[in-house]
């Protein structure tokens, strides 16, 4: 009878003490994977942004520039 009693104390602290921390370490690895992707998306989102000036040194990379003279 004594150790019934003693595991269901046992029991009862694992409720009230563990059980809290598990759903709070839950909660915060949530967050932290939604802040991962967050920033993943972020970021590649920041590489497809149109930037004129960029753009404009890319394409005179690209096109070569051809000045015509006359005389």
């Amino acid at each position: 009878m004594y150790l019934v009693s003693q595991g269901g104390e046992l029991l009862k602290s694992v409720l009230i003490y563990f059980l809290p921390l598990t759903l709070v370490l839950q909660r915060s690895n949530r967050l932290y994977w939604h802040a991962s992707i967050t920033r993943f998306l972020l970021s590649e989102s920041e590489k497809l942004t149109y930037r004129p000036a960029e753009a404009e040194d890319r394409a005179s990379d690209v096109i070569p520039k051809y000045h015509v003279y006359t005389v």
